[in-house]
């Protein structure tokens, strides 16, 4: 199948078993969308990247053919290296918490109607309730939609309805991601995936707080030199990359990480307070 952008062939080969997936259980006239988005669209894409996915289907899919074609699409994400199955207790209680959040997953299946009422909680499956008093729903789906890519189908997500970020899903940025920093640290003699939960807390307080600042998101290695010229410490933001091409657990940058999460956001709130003043 010929695709609208260019792809590693190992991203190639999985995107035409996804197709195949899809066109097999649910036909053809049923997948309305399929975009891609972060790292695997940039030049940020590396050994330990996935593969992020949104699939948009007609309204007529019946949420338990959804279920149904979602496990099977897991199945295509381990056999393709971009997701692990957990077997200790420990993992698959983290497992639950990120499928209630969105975090770490990497394909989202959500119908057109959902995409044009900018529907957070459809569009990325989480949980309504941590949704509401957590999610900086407007920051993330604006920043998830500024930097992604249709593969095939209709272009939807120019109908999207989403709402314009406020002062309070600032406030709700720093403390979703103050909260996961902290308790991430108490991990780390637990669970090898302490390092990845502060990466992402240190991720979207970055790609959340630039995109509340310029309503775009140029990747996380653009948004890291802004923050950086602010006057945020370059040596952070060099192991933060140098993890992402080399992970490993690093307690020193797991202890860094919420007072960094803080700067950010002070940063943040700082740069808009001056640009108001100005204006």
């Amino acid at each position: 199948m010929e695709f609208e952008l260019e792809f590693i062939p190992s991203v190639r080969r999985y995107l035409g078993e996804v197709f195949s997936l899809f066109f097999s259980y649910l036909g053809e006239d049923n997948v309305v969308a399929l975009y891609v988005f972060g790292s695997v669209i940039g030049e940020e894409y590396c050994d330990t990247s996935d593969c992020d996915l949104l699939i948009v289907l007609d309204d007529g899919v019946a949420p338990k053919q959804i279920k149904h074609v979602s496990g099977l699409l897991k199945s295509l994400e381990i056999k393709h290296g971009f997701c692990s199955m957990e077997s200790s207790i420990l993992g698959r209680m983290l497992r639950a918490i990120e499928r209630s959040t969105g975090m770490f997953e990497s394909h989202f299946i959500c119908r057109k109607s959902d995409v044009l009422k900018g529907s957070f909680t459809r569009v990325f499956s989480t949980n309504r309730f941590l949704s509401k008093l957590l999610a900086p729903s407007s920051i993330v789906f604006g920043s998830v939609l500024n930097r992604i890519k249709k593969v095939y189908g209709q272009d939807v997500l120019k109908e999207a309805a989403i709402p314009k970020p406020t002062l309070l899903t600032i406030f709700k940025s720093l403390a979703m991601n103050l909260f996961l920093s902290f308790f991430t640290i108490i991990l780390y003699p637990f669970s090898s995936k302490a390092n990845k939960y502060e990466m992402e807390a240190a991720k979207w307080s970055i790609l959340a707080s630039y995109y509340y600042l310029k309503k775009s998101n140029p990747g996380i290695i653009e948004a890291l030199k802004f923050f950086t010229n602010l006057g945020l410490p370059e040596s952070y933001f060099k192991r933060f990359l140098q993890l992402r091409k080399n992970y490993q657990n690093d307690i020193i940058f797991g202890l860094a990480t919420p007072l960094y999460v803080l700067k950010v956001h002070a940063k943040t709130l700082k740069y808009s307070k001056n640009i108001t003043r100005r204006y």
